[in-house]
């Protein structure tokens, strides 16, 4: 991880990161939306696609990591 950014509805509300960019977010309250947006079609991501480091969602793994997420600082 090189960067951290904490969203809110008093403070940063979006943030756009440039195509290509690994990234992912873990949402800190029950209720959280998250909405991301490409340019094009919706083409489902492939599984070979997705960080090798991160399980997937029901994945052995998953919940640690979500809250690792949670905590974790920039390197």
């Amino acid at each position: 991880m090189t960067q951290r950014h904490s969203l809110s509805p008093d403070t940063n509300r979006a943030i756009e990161i440039p195509p290509g960019t690994w990234h992912g977010y873990a949402c800190m309250e029950s209720g959280t939306v998250g909405l991301e947006i490409k340019e094009g079609a919706y083409i489902p991501t492939p599984q070979e696609d997705f960080a090798p480091w991160s399980p997937a969602e029901g994945e052995d793994g998953a919940n640690e990591y979500r809250d690792w997420m949670r905590t974790a600082l920039p390197a």
